[in-house]
């Protein structure tokens, strides 16, 4: 079952918390900051596992960092809202990870244009 958070000012899910977001409710759900923080791939697990996409509904502002990047590939663009999205990898596997996430075809990757292939 969805969950309606209404409006948030800063939501912050981190570790196995990041998993939330495939219960949030995108009507009437607007977050000024969503941030999304895993250290390790164990923590997106179960995002990743998820059969079907899901939304998060209207933000502002979304960073990903780390391994929660990945969530990025299970979310629908149905009713979902972004004015900024940052993904942030600062350790040497996460950004090989990141790569490979954002080297997907769009609409979430850049595909070979990223490389410049």
């Amino acid at each position: 079952k969805a969950i309606c958070v209404g409006r948030v000012k800063v939501m912050v899910l981190c570790e196995y918390a990041v998993g939330f977001v495939t219960k949030m409710s995108p009507e009437d759900c607007v977050v000024e900051l969503l941030r999304l923080y895993a250290s390790e791939k164990k923590y997106v697990a179960a995002v990743l596992g998820h059969k079907r996409k899901f939304c998060v509904g209207r933000v502002k502002r979304m960073e990903l960092q780390e391994y929660a990047v990945s969530v990025l590939t299970k979310m629908s663009l149905e009713d979902c809202e972004f004015e900024k999205l940052s993904l942030i990898a600062e350790r040497e596997r996460e950004k090989d990870y990141l790569l490979n996430v954002m080297s997907m075809p769009p609409p979430w990757g850049f595909g070979s244009s990223l490389f410049g292939c």
